[in-house]
């Protein structure tokens, strides 16, 4: 059955990260199938920490008030937040079944799988039978299906296709002299700036030709430690290029031979930079959280969290075929992105109906 108006509850840019460029991505992909679309923004924004508390109050409570208030036919698509804000999606949850509303929930973190807290528990037992749950990977359906039912109603939408194919260009000539560790995020020990730091210095040590490349925002003082650390260790051949945008980046993943992401954050997913370097042609190497494990080339390195990254990657650079890794990474890309064209029609379909 086609229905001809939806309320759309995400995140919308600014600020820009993950979850909110997949909100964009599938309002932009249901726009084109249907105009009545209500959209609620429950993004917190930018300012301080008091006004991001207030506005993410204010809009959650719109969203709830129009769960309520919408006419029973229109369904609800709901971006599940992460963390302590799962409550409040569980809130939106319960108040759409009061309403005998479809439902489609969005889940932009490996948490609901990994963390065995009541609130996932909740989530999803209270969206009902009929729920639709949209998550990263066929693996992460698995996962949730193995921890909450065989019912589980599952479709796939990786984030391969929120990626800008002028970052994703590839733009590096096989046969470089020497190895150039890139890594890019918003620089905390969570995300592994120190391991990155530790790696180039090993490497150095160890007389190899090495340059290390950081790019992000240093979130707290101790990745700014680390950023010092490199300088003083590394000298000429360390650079810091800070928060990078558009050509920036497109220039920056064009200078890297190796791309290191030692992430153990507790929401790691599908992370967007991750799949930039591997549309890039660059090999990676990453620990092994989220859904790394299914979006990696054979040819890149997923390092079990419980091991030490800065040995592993040592070894696996000095083996490294890098001509063939390029190439692996591009075609592994190239396979995400063509079945995400194919995975987000679906999602819409589930939310609009077929197309006619």
């Amino acid at each position: 059955m086609r229905v001809d108006r939806v309320l759309f509850i995400a995140p919308m840019p600014p600020p820009t990260h993950g979850q909110s460029l997949a909100s964009v991505a599938l309002f932009e992909a249901l726009k084109l199938r249907m105009h009545d679309l209500v959209v609620v923004d429950t993004s917190e924004g930018g300012g301080s920490a008091l006004g991001k508390l207030l506005r993410k109050m204010t809009r959650s409570a719109r969203a709830l008030w129009s769960i309520l208030c919408e006419r029973q036919s229109v369904p609800v698509y709901l971006s599940v937040n992460s963390g302590s804000g799962a409550w409040v999606s569980l809130g939106l949850v319960l108040a759409a079944r009061i309403r005998k509303r479809n439902l489609v929930l969005h889940y932009h973190s490996y948490q609901v799988v990994t963390k065995r807290a009541v609130r996932y528990r909740w989530l999803v037992r209270g969206s009902g039978p009929r729920a639709i749950h949209v998550v990263l990977s066929v693996g992460m359906a698995t996962a949730l299906r193995e921890r909450f039912g065989a019912r589980v109603r599952c479709m796939t939408l990786s984030n391969a296709g929120l990626i800008d194919t002028v970052t994703a260009e590839p733009r590096i000539t096989a046969g470089a002299p020497s190895v150039v560790l890139g890594h890019l995020s918003n620089l905390t020990q969570e995300k592994g700036i120190r391991e990155v730091v530790d790696l180039a210095v090993d490497l150095r040590r160890a007389g190899r030709e090495v340059e290390l490349i950081v790019a992000g925002p240093i979130v707290n003082h101790q990745a700014g430690e680390q950023i010092a650390r490199a300088q003083l260790a590394l000298g000429a051949n360390f650079r810091y290029l800070g928060a990078v945008y558009g050509a920036d980046k497109r220039d920056f993943f064009g200078r890297l031979t190796h791309f290191v992401f030692p992430s153990t954050y507790k929401n790691e997913a599908a992370p967007l930079v991750v799949l930039e370097a591997m549309g890039a042609g660059i090999p990676v190497a990453a620990y092994d959280v989220g859904t790394l494990h299914e979006m990696l080339s054979p040819s890149d390195l997923l390092v079990p969290v419980h091991q030490d990254f800065v040995s592993a990657v040592s070894a696996w650079a000095d083996q490294l075929d890098w001509a063939e890794a390029h190439a692996a990474s591009i075609a592994k890309f190239e396979e995400m992105t063509s079945a995400y064209n194919d995975e987000i029609i679906g999602v819409v379909s589930a939310l609009v109906g077929p197309s006619q």
